[in-house]
């Protein structure tokens, strides 16, 4: 079956159409059409969705229309000792792991907090810090993400 999807504000609509000639040609200016095949029945569904929405991020199941979820945000590898101390900051746990590395942490770590230039995702130096927080793989990589986004 055709379906023509038009974006229109505020809301999406399916339609059913099996003579596409009679949807006008819209610009980027106006509203966007696209045309997609989905299995079923003719419907129409509409699905209110935020203004803005581009088209490719929605997603059609079992009769409903959804923006589909953000694909997962990669993680950066390395980031610098300024962007990791600063997310550390920003995330309310710099003195934590600041105090633990001066005066808890083995000599090398010690060391590797105060002179090494950049820290990569898996150097030991992480799961050092992540230690006195009890931070999870997970916490560590939203950390890594927020810290490339810093510029000085």
């Amino acid at each position: 079956m055709q379906i023509v999807i038009v974006n229109g504000a505020p809301a999406l609509t399916f339609k059913d159409s099996a003579d596409l000639s009679q949807w006008p040609t819209v610009n980027d200016g106006g509203q966007i059409t696209q045309v997609a095949n989905i299995p079923g029945p003719p419907q129409v569904v509409s699905a209110a969705i935020p203004d803005g929405t581009p088209l490719t991020s929605l997603q059609y199941a079992a009769g409903a229309v959804s923006v589909a979820p953000a694909p997962a945000q990669a993680v950066p590898q390395t980031i610098t000792a300024f962007q990791a101390k600063a997310a550390l900051a920003n995330a309310g746990l710099y003195a934590t792991v600041d105090s633990y590395m001066t005066n808890t942490a083995p000599l090398i770590d010690k060391l590797a907090w105060q002179e090494q230039i950049t820290f990569s995702r898996n150097d030991s130096i992480i799961a050092a810090c992540a230690a006195p927080c009890g931070l999870t793989s997970q916490q560590l990589d939203a950390l890594f993400i927020a810290g490339a986004q810093i510029t000085p």
